[in-house]
């Protein structure tokens, strides 16, 4: 236990601050998370309609974070976090002013596009904070933060529900809030060419380069970014199958069950993230990419065999276990491959190609579903899933080059 928290130790001070803040952040994600219990419960709207606005909130994400990806690289990292962040807090404090009106939903919905905004100004300031040797764990520590964060949000997130639904809105503005207070006086701007900071070296820049001549000439990223499309519609089955298998196989207690699985990932997320990060921590992230691949292979596959309660929170350790090596290795390796000039707009892409896949993915097994059993759902789970591990593995030789000096040789 004490090598593994030695790898947290001797972290940049802002990564500290960073995940604080990521920590406090998500401990405020009242509104997105019971979106579509406030549009059904409390508003009235029928399933369609909530559907469909659910269904917009989820798209949102895409401009948002290419939008916010640009900033985050032109006029720097913490300017457009906070720029983006007080529009949210903003958005969500004026929600309350209009709840139950067609305005209040159009401001939700815009909270949610600046929130998506935010985010890759936020992991390219941990890029550009940690070097190749720190890169995983101070990742691995935000996992952590943010998902504790989460956690500990929804434990009063219920109460407020039931009993003061305005506080959720005023609960996510002051979250924001808190956390761009933090950033704003304890975390300096970490873009490469800003003054006062050191210039990056010149194989991480690409100036004058577009995105897409970038990505598209490089195919380590072509590949993850393609794996990544295809974990994204398997790990989508956690939300969208998973629970339909739970209802026909338990009838009764089927929701039960389904809140009991999401809570063993959730603490999971929190007492894994440190152990896996660790035993990992030698292999390139290319390698611990495909390595998620293989576990959610195994974890979703699985669930073809679940008839007992005990396997399926077998299988929920497993996918989460994948979960964890993707979510931490995945920013290791944009800042690897990506400019330093580009690493805003990189997050972007990879998260607006991940989202893309999870918006997809519930649709593309609804339409399964008309015409087959859910059981064959976990089959084709574990082959997409071994897919996109197989591209990555057969990619990993041209990663040698990017590897950190501190790894080992695989």
């Amino acid at each position: 236990m004490t090598g593994i928290l030695e790898r947290y130790r001797h972290l940049p001070a802002s990564v500290y601050i960073l995940t604080l803040a990521a920590l406090i952040n998500a401990s405020g994600s009242f509104v997105r998370t019971f979106l579509t219990m406030i549009l059904t419960d409390k508003l009235g709207f029928p399933p369609n309609e909530a559907g469909f606005i659910v269904m917009v909130a989820l798209f949102l994400h895409l401009p948002g974070y290419l939008a916010g990806g640009k900033m985050a690289d032109s006029a720097g990292r913490k300017t457009a976090f906070l720029l983006f962040s007080g529009l949210a807090a903003a958005a969500y404090a004026a929600a309350a002013f209009f709840y139950g009106s067609e305005k209040g939903i159009w401001l939700i919905l815009a909270a949610i596009f600046f929130t998506s905004a935010a985010t890759p100004a936020n992991t390219a300031m941990y890029m550009d904070l940690t070097g190749p040797g720190k890169r995983e764990a101070a990742f691995s520590l935000h996992y952590v933060g943010y998902n504790l964060g989460f956690s500990l949000g929804l434990l009063a997130a219920g109460f407020l529900y039931q009993h003061y639904v305005l506080l959720l809105f005023w609960g996510s503005a002051l979250a924001m809030l808190i956390s761009m207070i933090l950033i704003a006086f304890l975390v300096r701007e970490t873009l490469p060419s800003a003054p006062g900071n050191a210039a990056a070296p010149p194989q991480e820049e690409a100036a004058g380069n577009s995105t897409a001549a970038l990505f598209f000439k490089n195919p380590l990223l072509l590949g993850c970014a393609f794996a990544g499309i295809l974990y994204s519609i398997v790990y989508s089955q956690s939300s969208f199958s998973l629970p339909l298998l739970l209802k026909e196989l338990f009838p009764l207690q089927g929701a039960v069950y389904y809140g009991y699985l999401m809570s063993t990932n959730g603490i999971t997320v929190i007492l894994l993230t440190p152990l896996v990060s660790t035993a990992t921590s030698r292999f390139k992230s290319i390698f611990n990419l495909g390595l998620a691949g293989i576990f959610f292979a195994c974890g979703f596959g699985l669930l073809y065999f679940c008839r007992s309660l005990p396997l399926f929170f077998i299988s929920t350790i497993i996918w989460t276990t994948g979960e964890i090596l993707n979510a931490v290795n995945l920013n290791v390796f944009i800042a690897e491959h990506a400019p330093a000039s580009h690493r805003g707009r990189f997050h972007a892409l990879f998260r607006s190609m991940s989202g893309a896949g999870h918006s997809i993915g519930p649709w593309l097994f609804g339409l399964f579903l008309m015409h087959f059993a859910i059981a064959w759902v976990w089959p084709i789970s574990f082959l997409l899933a071994f897919l996109g591990a197989a591209i990555l593995y057969a990619l990993l030789p041209l990663a040698g080059s990017a590897r950190s000096p501190e790894k080992t040789h695989l």
